[in-house]
């Protein structure tokens, strides 16, 4: 019956020529099989083989990897995808907070089970798969297509290297994600979240007016440090050069021990000792800022101002205490260490609600500040400018808009 079973599957092929190896039927896997050796001058004989479900899937994956033989592109022995995408994120240039999410979408790489497919031998049906097993965990559109993307920036990666000869994460598309119209404080809003960020004590209010104000990133507000905030100049500006950020750990040694992160025996953090970041504490590291335009001058209105400077006399006297670990955060926690980024949006949600806006992320607060720019007339360059778009800075040269322009748009929204 098997072999019935195992016949008719193998209709229609082509017969096969010496050297082109054969097609057969393995019972014990209830597969069909090819194999072809190769060889070549000065390098040991090896034997690959591929299987599927019919003979006509093993036909085309075997001229496929006759193909890459014969183009010099064979394919690492036994790479998975698994394997292939920690080596990619060991030796990429990514930022340690990319490589933290791309470690996330990758553990649903290794639920669906494609983990385990070797990266020359993926197919458009493993990506399906993949976006299948994302759904039933109940995951958004836009989750699946951030670890479709992680995916197929990695199977890139793998052809440049000649792993692999075809990538079908660029054939099949990601399922499209809902656009949300963003969000932003009306007029009335915004001046009462204004009032009521400059009557909380210790200067805290000029966090949020950085963020609503000036547009300033979570991570680059918390990031603040006093050697780059500058208040006894014409224009006060915070100097936006480092954006706080947590890494996680990651397997010291090799991938031995078959561990992950943390439970490594040698774990170490995921930092590039190369790269422009300093480690504060725990998994807390001042990072380069998120793009190259995110570099850039955050000009600071009066009201800020005297804000920064009562959380300045509120630091010099922290810094007395016993226990206090001086890393010259402007925002940190009593004893110096770095704020987590929950602590900080809870806090964001308490004033939030205190000054009666409506339900609003704090990234949504920071379009505040845009908003409230263009409503006042400020020209739309200016106002790119101030949030930090790299894609302006790209395209029209990385020129910087004049600091003075910046301070008077600001100024004229928070006069609205």
């Amino acid at each position: 019956m098997a072999n019935k079973k195992a016949s008719s599957k193998g209709r229609g092929l082509r017969p096969r020529e010496r050297g082109e190896g054969s097609i057969y039927w393995v019972e014990s896997r209830r597969r069909f099989r090819a194999a072809v050796v190769i060889s070549q001058p000065g390098e040991r004989t090896a034997r690959r083989t591929v299987s599927g479900r019919t003979a006509r899937e093993v036909e085309e994956k075997l001229e496929r990897l006759q193909y890459d033989i014969t183009q010099g592109r064979r394919a690492a022995r036994n790479l998975t995808l698994d394997r292939w995408i920690e080596q990619w994120l060991a030796n990429a240039d990514h930022k340690p907070s990319t490589r933290k999410d791309h470690r996330s979408k990758a553990k649903y790489v290794s639920e669906s089970g494609i983990g385990r497919v070797q990266v020359d031998t993926l197919t458009a049906r493993h990506v399906r798969i993949l976006h299948s097993h994302m759904k039933t965990r109940n995951l958004s559109a836009t989750t699946v297509g951030h670890a479709h993307r992680m995916v197929s920036s990695a199977l890139n990666e793998a052809i440049r290297h000649e792993h692999a000869v075809t990538n079908p994460f660029t054939i099949v598309r990601p399922p499209s994600s809902k656009r949300k119209d963003p969000k932003a404080m009306s007029p009335v809003e915004f001046a009462r979240f204004r009032t009521t960020a400059l009557a909380l004590p210790g200067g805290e209010g000029a966090r949020w007016l950085i963020a609503v104000e000036g547009a300033g990133r979570q991570g680059e507000v918390l990031g603040m440090t006093w050697e780059h905030t500058h208040l006894d100049v014409r224009i006060p500006y915070v100097d936006v050069r480092w954006s706080l950020g947590h890494v996680g750990y990651v397997c010291g040694c090799g991938g031995r021990c078959r561990r992950a992160g943390q439970t490594c025996p040698k774990a170490r953090l995921d930092i590039d000792p190369e790269s422009d970041q300093r480690n504060l504490h725990g998994g807390f590291t001042l990072q380069a800022p998120k793009t190259a335009g995110s570099r850039r001058l955050i000009p600071l209105l009066p009201d800020t101002v005297a804000a920064l400077q009562i959380r300045r006399e509120v630091y010099e006297a922290e810094k007395t205490a016993h226990d206090f670990t001086d890393f010259g955060l402007v925002w940190a926690r009593q004893n110096g260490l770095p704020l987590a980024g929950p602590t900080d949006n809870a806090r964001w949600h308490e004033i939030r609600k205190q000054a009666g806006v409506n339900e609003l992320t704090l990234r949504e607060g920071r379009n505040s500040a845009a908003t409230a720019m263009l409503r006042a007339g400020v020209s739309e360059r200016v106002v790119q400018e101030l949030l930090g778009h790299s894609r302006v800075a790209t395209t029209r040269g990385y020129q910087n808009a004049d600091l003075s322009l910046i301070y008077q748009g600001m100024k004229e929204a928070a006069d609205i």
